[in-house]
């Protein structure tokens, strides 16, 4: 760049006045037109100014005046990156890194585009070097932590952001990142603060808001969760997700009117309600084709299709999409006229809904019943297999075990209980027990059968097979588990379950008691506002050796 205008085009950029600067840039470039100087001004200015195209146009012509240059290569890089061609950033910004490998920021960068597309391994790497090449990088910080959160290392996430808060005490960003690792981390209460303090650097954080909401849920502390919800959506928009938070509290405390009229704004159709009917149904639907949609798990179209039968007294006719899984199993219901695929057309003018909407478009109330599960007789040679299989095992009693069930996102319905202890707990009780354990882990069944002090066959791959684990359900004479897929179809063969309701209660099972108007005959154990099971484990023993302690010879 030719010293003078260099000189004043630096002193207009730094001086806050970039129009000038560009001026004095293209100037330069009327004599010489691979001036790097200039190009790469022209490239910052337009990218600052928000003119992403623009300032592409510049970094390409400054790479292609200096392909090895670490600088421009760094350059365009981020613009790739900052248009969301992470792929395509990547693979500028390793042709930088490899002529730079000291470079903070290019470390830094990289890890940014491996991050963006999901390669977390390669970036948590990636930060590491970032963070080893200089001063402690306040985002690489941030952006670590998140990479170990998506890695499932909560706890190193947290040491990560703990770390980048003693930089920076106040940062919001940090703050509420540090409040979803206590949460994935089981510590509501420490979460609590955390959220807190997001909300009190930033007031409009409406994310902290709701995050410190479920963690006040987490802690049984429903009532100033509730509170806390109603402020928020005192200004918030329809689909917000705090609706979802309230909903869970009011259909936990049987408030019904109320929680499905929220639980309308669920995540699981957010982006589908302009397609959705989610208003009230009439009393007479005689002449109404209507299509129903799958919503969220297996579990919850079993449990929402109990609402089926009554459209169908209202007179309509119903056209069910579904998964191919369940698909069967449906049809056998004989709740739907027709049972299609989920991804078949459906007309342009179709009365749609949603399945999980089904209570609040057919108008159930706080004092209306409450809808019995359908019934659903096995299939006989599915019933012949499992019983054959059941009696080469052993000696009845016959006892199904699941422990975990659910997403462990800070928001979802997740369900883990510690394995050797509820073995532990089962341990005196006799007869034959069964691992129904979907996708157990490493070891997992080994670990229990350790604790229960005897084998627990595996039954674990039943899971992909409806018909058979419904079968297997009937047969069972107890099933001792989290809320999952299997509570539904043992209820669907006319049979309770023992279920053990983590902190805070899934609305099925209510906040409080010892039973659920939606499984009738099902025992509930609770888990303890301290997060404590023995009480639970406890009761549970006691109620298998009353029953299966008696039939002893």
């Amino acid at each position: 760049m030719p010293s003078p205008l260099a000189a004043l085009a630096l002193q207009a950029y730094r001086n806050g006045r970039p129009a000038e600067a560009a001026a004095h840039c293209r100037a330069i470039l009327q004599t010489a037109p691979s001036d790097l100087g200039a190009l790469q001004m022209l490239g910052a200015i337009a990218q600052t100014a928000g003119r992403l195209d623009e300032a592409l146009s510049w970094a390409e012509r400054a790479v292609a005046v200096a392909p090895d240059n670490p600088a421009g290569l760094a350059a365009l890089g981020a613009l790739r990156l900052q248009r969301g061609e992470a792929e395509a950033a990547l693979a500028v910004l390793e042709r930088a890194s490899a002529r730079a490998p000291r470079d903070a920021a290019l470390h830094n960068s990289r890890a940014s585009a491996l991050q963006a597309i999901g390669r977390f391994a390669d970036a948590l790497r990636a930060y590491d070097k970032a963070l080893a090449s200089g001063p402690p990088h306040r985002e690489a910080l941030l952006q670590r932590g998140h990479v170990l959160m998506a890695l499932d290392e909560p706890a190193q996430a947290l040491a990560a952001y703990n770390r980048l808060l003693a930089l920076d005490p106040g940062q919001a960003r940090a703050l509420f990142a540090q409040g979803n690792a206590l949460l994935a981390l089981r510590r509501p209460a420490d979460a609590v603060e955390s959220f807190r303090r997001t909300l009190a650097a930033e007031p409009g954080h409406a994310a902290a808001a709701n995050n410190l909401a479920i963690a006040l849920q987490r802690l049984g502390r429903d009532d100033e969760a509730l509170q806390l919800y109603d402020r928020i959506l005192s200004r918030a928009a329809p689909e917000d997700p705090a609706h979802f938070g309230r909903a869970q509290i009011h259909l936990a405390h049987g408030r019904f009117s109320m929680g499905w009229d929220d639980y309308r704004a669920r995540h699981s159709v957010r982006d589908q309600r302009s397609l959705l009917f989610q208003g009230r149904l009439p009393d007479s639907l005689a002449g109404e084709r209507l299509w129903l949609r799958k919503d969220q798990g297996i579990g919850d179209e079993l449990f929402f299709l109990r609402f089926a039968p009554d459209l169908k007294r209202r007179g309509a006719r119903l056209v069910y999409q579904s998964g191919a899984k369940i698909a069967a199993l449906v049809r056998r219901l004989q709740v739907a006229d027709e049972v299609i695929d989920e991804d078949a057309p459906i007309p342009d003018a179709a009365t749609v809904l949603s399945i999980g909407d089904l209570p609040y478009a057919l108008g159930h109330r706080d004092d209306g019943a409450v809808a019995g599960s359908l019934a659903l007789a096995p299939l006989p040679a599915r019933l012949a297999e499992m019983a054959a299989r059941l009696e080469a095992l052993g000696p009845a009693p016959y006892i199904g075990v699941t422990w975990r069930a659910g997403t462990a996102e800070h928001g979802g319905l997740h369900k883990d209980l510690p394995h050797r202890g509820l073995a532990k707990a089962l341990s005196p009780v006799p007869g034959t027990f069964l691992s129904l354990q979907r996708l157990p882990q490493a070891d997992e069944t080994a670990a229990f059968q350790q604790a229960l002090g005897r084998p627990a066959a595996d039954f674990s791959q039943l899971n992909d097979n409806l018909e058979g684990m419904l079968a297997l359900l009937a047969l069972l004479d107890d099933y001792i588990c989290v809320s999952n897929t299997n509570v539904h179809l043992r209820a669907l063969a006319g049979k309770p379950s023992r279920v053990l309701v983590p902190l805070p209660a899934e609305w099925r099972w209510m906040a409080a008691g010892d039973e659920s108007p939606w499984f009738p005959g099902t025992r509930i154990y609770r888990q303890t506002a301290d997060g404590d099971w023995q009480g639970a484990f406890r009761d549970l023993t006691g109620d298998l050796e009353a029953v299966f302690n008696r039939r002893r010879p």
